[in-house]
């Protein structure tokens, strides 16, 4: 931060009579001389706040830049400098410049002339397009250092000729300069006319010092006074407070604004006590130390300290200063400045604040620009994708897309964004290691002030657990706790599916309806968890005996049901039948006991024996029944039918 120091000679009205009528003309000279090293100071301080802001913007850019050309690299990408023009001149559209006049160029070499890649914010449509200048030229002078490998900070001419402070850095990998410039109009106007008019009013006060050294003292008075006042508006504008210690009397004068920032009243005198009272406990040794270095050993400082108010309240101040010092080195003065900073450290707290939030919460945060490129994310993302920040930042969200949802689904996502500013709900994302989860998220369109986009901010926690224990409980919902089978809903379910298709494709299908023989007696006799365990085993066997197409489903005891799709003719339900027969006939070991039993099946055809599940159900269930009433362990159609 520039720091900006300024003299003001605070002189006692008594006086005023001794210094006017012994020296009128050292004093008018002084005033002069005051004049013109206040306006240099301020002058040389902006200049090099400017150079150092330009200074700034340029290496941030070709850091930019360079980052881009290394992503491509990174990722096994051929460097493609249109791309990276394309998203700087998106950049610059939006970039709020520097001043008016201020720019940025980026440039290269192109048959021995500069040729510029970007579009000057200085040129109007019907203006020569100053897009090629030759490199041997005196034009466009910081491009040229930029292009033979230098960087620095310069004031010289542009491309337009005119004269113009310019930060200007190579990119050799991309043979390409860059270069941050404001017209030096710009920033030295401003300065030459303060400058100008401090000036005038000294130079009129040089005048009348001279005409009126015989008048009263109380109209010099007033016209210092006067002069005070003119240079207070500049302090003022930049809510600067100034102070002056007078070393050897230990006496300190303030302006106006140093009154306000300590909360004390204008009319009280103050001396160095008064300050080091102010200062908080707990920073009165830092400060203090600070002083005594730059009385020793240094002519500047600068510091920070908190001060505390009459009132209790507690200021954030940074100070600095510059030690004057007589013909024997000895420290005589020190002028320094005072700003309000309390502010600046409350916003650096919050932001401090979020920070740790940021980081902390469990949850992912995802912070992409307007093209929703990755811009931050935190370390809950890492956790839960297992890509680092280093990884996903300035690379796209589409890293994590698990491949579960269509491009309806997104359509519709950045639809409501746009519509609404904010879609929340559930998606399945891909981790590093190629495994899917859901997670449950928000993503919140951000807007400035002007109702502009500015960034997308996505927030997403991890649901597997939520999501299986809902598979698990819809799985426990329609299967058979015993032996996993579809319970009657799932099959109600399946088997009016299965008709649709068989309707829609017009081919012939089975619903075979089982009861176990002799089940109950086992049951009966071994016990509940024999007959359980042998369920189970029954179960195994029925699923070996079907196709992954068929369905198997436990209705409730020992009765079973089967469906059988895409059938070419009854002789195919002979067979499964047969085939159940023949397997649940073999004998069970359960627990050490050897055990039998035999299962009677009724086979009903559609369209034959039915078009609706109930018919069919119905009808298989009947047949059964015959097949029992025939003697058992066999199988019995609900119509008589030659196989």
């Amino acid at each position: 931060m520039t720091i900006i120091i300024m003299t003001l000679a605070f002189q006692p009205h008594q006086n005023l009579r001794r210094l006017f009528l012994w020296d009128i003309s050292t004093r008018a000279l002084s005033i002069a001389l005051f004049t013109i090293i206040t306006v240099w100071i301020f002058y040389y301080a902006g200049i090099n706040k400017q150079k150092h802001q330009l200074a700034d913007v340029v290496k941030g850019q070709s850091a930019l830049i360079r980052a881009m050309a290394s992503h491509a690299e990174h990722h096994y990408l051929t460097i493609n400098k249109a791309n990276i023009l394309d998203q700087l001149r998106d950049a610059q559209e939006s970039f709020p410049g520097i001043g008016e006049t201020g720019e940025i160029s980026l440039a290269h070499i192109v048959d021995e002339k500069i040729t510029f890649l970007l579009h000057h914010r200085n040129q109007h449509d019907n203006d020569t397009d100053p897009t090629r200048v030759p490199m041997d030229g005196k034009l466009a002078e910081p491009m040229r250092r930029a292009l033979q490998g230098k960087k620095g900070v310069l004031e010289g001419v542009d491309y337009r000729g005119k004269r113009v402070f310019a930060a200007y850095y190579p990119l050799p990998d991309l043979g390409w300069g860059i270069v941050a410039k404001i017209d030096f109009s710009e920033v030295s106007t401003p300065y030459f006319t303060v400058g100008g008019i401090v000036g005038l009013l000294a130079f009129l006060v040089v005048i009348i010092s001279a005409y009126s050294a015989n008048k009263s003292l109380l109209v010099v008075r007033d016209q210092l006074n006067e002069i005070n006042s003119q240079l207070n508006l500049a302090t003022e504008a930049g809510n600067i407070a100034i102070w002056i210690w007078n070393i050897p009397t230990n006496k300190l004068n303030w302006n106006d604004l140093h009154y306000d920032l300590y909360g004390i009243p204008h009319d009280r005198k103050v001396t160095y006590e008064t300050w080091r009272s102010a200062v908080h406990p707990d920073d009165i040794l830092v400060a203090e130390r600070h002083l005594q270095e730059a009385l020793e050993n240094q002519n500047k400082f600068s510091m920070e300290f908190r001060i505390v108010l009459p009132d209790g309240g507690v200021r954030h101040v940074k100070a600095a200063g510059i030690v004057e010092r007589n013909k024997l080195n000895q420290p005589v003065r020190m002028v320094g400045v005072n700003w309000d900073i309390s502010e600046m450290k409350r916003t650096e707290k919050i932001l401090g604040q979020h920070a740790v939030v940021f980081e902390s919460v469990k949850e992912a945060v995802v912070i992409t620009d307007v093209n929703r490129r990755i811009q931050e994310v935190n370390q809950a993302f890492t956790d839960m994708t297992g890509y680092s920040a280093q990884e996903a930042i300035g690379g796209s969200p589409r890293i994590i897309r698990s491949g579960q949802h269509d491009d309806a689904f997104y359509d519709n996502l950045y639809q409501t964004l746009e519509e609404e500013g904010q879609w929340r709900g559930e998606i399945w994302n891909r981790h590093k290691n190629g495994e899917i989860f859901p997670v449950w998220e928000s993503i919140t369109a951000v807007k400035n002030g002007k109702g502009e986009l500015t960034q997308y901010i996505a927030i997403f926690s991890d649901i597997s657990e939520k999501v299986h224990a809902e598979e698990r409980t819809r799985h426990l919902a329609n299967h058979d706790a015993l032996t996993d089978l579809p319970n009657r809903l799932l099959f109600s379910e399946l088997c009016e599916r299965a008709l649709e298709h068989a309707k829609r494709e017009k081919n012939i299908m089975a619903v075979m309806y089982l009861d176990l023989d002799q089940f109950k007696p086992v049951n009966d006799k071994f016990g509940h968890s024999v007959g359980d365990e042998m369920l189970q085993s029954i179960s195994s066997r029925l699923k070996e005996n079907i196709r992954e197409s068929d369905t198997i489903a436990r209705l409730g005891g020992d009765e079973f049901s089967v469906i059988l799709e895409k059938i070419t003719h009854p002789k195919d339900a002979v067979k499964v039948a047969s085939n159940i027969i023949e397997s649940l006939g073999r004998p069970f070991e359960i627990k050490g006991n050897t055990l039998n039993i035999g299962v009677s099946i009724g086979i009903s055809i559609y369209p034959e024996d039915g078009e609706n599940m109930t018919s069919l159900v119905k009808n298989a269930d009947e047949a059964m029944y015959r097949a029992k009433q025939r003697g058992r362990n066999c199988y019995e159609f609900y119509s008589e039918r030659e196989l």
